[in-house]
């Protein structure tokens, strides 16, 4: 309202002013029509001339006095003739009031679309507004289109369509079935909208190894896949395939064909000796040569290789083998141990023969014990002791009981003397 109040006021000053220079400059004389000859009557309401002989001045601050014409063309005439003014400058005050004018319109103009903006006439859909105003657009449904259309509706309406490829089991090819904003909302132009297409229900590869060439490559193209053949040398039957690209059950590309590893025979190499070695490298040197791992690797002790190393091998060492073949590996579990023996209060004879019977190696010691004493010949003590790991090849002392020597007695005899009697005389007196 001040603005609009503001910008008549300046529209009405300037009319104002325009119709004041009109007031105070008269309509000049057409010089086309003047005879110089004659008196000419004065223009009523015209300014009095620069000079009247026998006037005083007028102050130039105090408006004159209100003339009237019929004296004053009386007065000319006793004088004969006057001077005619020249031509008024008519331009000036066209020129204020066309001023005026162009600035009253042009505010009036700035708050009519104001007003306009305000009230909210230029945001409808009816494609009539300031083409200067960017318009935001709604969002429309393109579900269930096919992408080609659903691409023209967005382009159409100066959205950007981009594609997302997705499996559906339930949409046909190429339908359009969900969108990214979703239909309704309000969003500017140039923006992104997602579609999800349907690529149908997902396909996966099916498994076509151990069967022919001819019925791998039949049942691919029953799923719509095509075969790509690589013949290998391999232990199958010759014509069978051993190994696809990719594997069975993986989701695959129609239009990527399915790689098939064909058996062209099976092809002979010696088997790599890997005794010594790491099952890394025995890993390696294995699949170079073309054969494969059978299972985990077998332990057994060595006393020759470090544990965890490779022992054997089964087909062993430089056999000849089919390519493909399955390896046995050994690895050794380091040196064996065993449990000592028990052989306190066995015969030595009999020890010895339990030590050795284990891998283990008897030494004999002998501890005197006295003469007659129950321990001689048994084993009194043992070392290691009873039952303790030590490696195959191990020593074990024995202590053997050794009689004392046989000691010695003192006999000490008695010697009594009996003296005899005198002869008796048998003969009769």
């Amino acid at each position: 309202g001040a603005a609009a109040g503001a910008a008549a006021g300046v529209a009405g000053a300037a009319v104002a002013g325009a119709d004041a220079a009109g007031a105070a400059e008269p309509p000049a004389t057409d010089p086309s029509n003047v005879d110089p000859t004659t008196v000419q009557p004065a223009t009523p309401g015209a300014a009095l001339p620069a000079v009247i002989p026998g006037a005083q001045p007028a102050a130039a601050a105090e408006p004159g006095p209100v003339l009237d014409p019929n004296a004053l063309a009386a007065h000319y005439a006793a004088g004969g003739y006057y001077d005619e003014e020249p031509p008024r400058d008519d331009w000036k005050r066209t020129a204020a009031l066309l001023i005026g004018l162009g600035v009253l319109i042009f505010f009036l103009g700035f708050l009519t679309i104001a007003f306009v903006r305000e009230l909210g006439l230029f945001d409808g859909d009816d494609g009539e507004g300031d083409p200067g105003v960017v318009e935001d657009i709604e969002v429309p449904n393109v579900e269930d289109e096919q992408i080609d259309e659903a691409e023209r509706i967005l382009r159409d309406l100066g959205l950007v369509p981009v594609q997302t490829a997705q499996t559906n089991a339930t949409v046909p090819v190429g339908t359009v079935f969900d969108q990214q904003p979703v239909a309704g909302q309000i969003v500017p132009p140039g923006t992104e909208v997602e579609l999800f297409v349907s690529t149908g229900a997902e396909i996966v590869v099916p498994s076509v190894i151990t069967m022919t060439r001819d019925e791998a490559v039949a049942a691919l193209a029953a799923e719509g896949y095509t075969a790509e053949i690589e013949d290998l040398p391999n232990v199958q039957d010759v014509g069978t395939v051993f190994r696809q690209i990719p594997v069975p059950g993986t989701a695959h590309p129609l239009e990527e064909p399915v790689i098939l590893h064909v058996s062209t025979g099976p092809e002979r190499v010696v088997m790599p000796d890997l005794e010594g070695k790491s099952l890394t490298a025995a890993f390696r040197e294995l699949s170079d040569a073309g054969l494969e791992i059978e299972g985990d690797a077998i332990q057994e002790p060595s006393e020759e290789i470090d544990e965890t190393f490779v022992t054997r091998t089964d087909p062993p060492a430089d056999s000849l083998v089919d390519v493909g073949s399955r390896v046995v590996i050994y690895v050794s579990e380091g040196v064996p141990t065993v449990p000592v023996p028990t052989v306190i209060g066995l015969f030595a004879d009999t020890a010895l023969a339990t030590i050795r019977n284990v891998g283990l190696e008897p030494v004999t010691e002998f501890r005197i014990v006295p003469f007659g004493d129950p321990q001689v010949g048994l084993v009194i003590d043992q070392t290691p002791p009873n039952f303790e790991e030590v490696p195959i090849g191990s020593e074990v002392v024995i202590v053997v009981g050794e009689a004392g020597p046989e000691p010695t007695t003192t006999t000490t005899t008695t010697t009594t003397t009996t003296s005899e009697p005198p002869p008796t005389s048998t003969d009769p007196p």
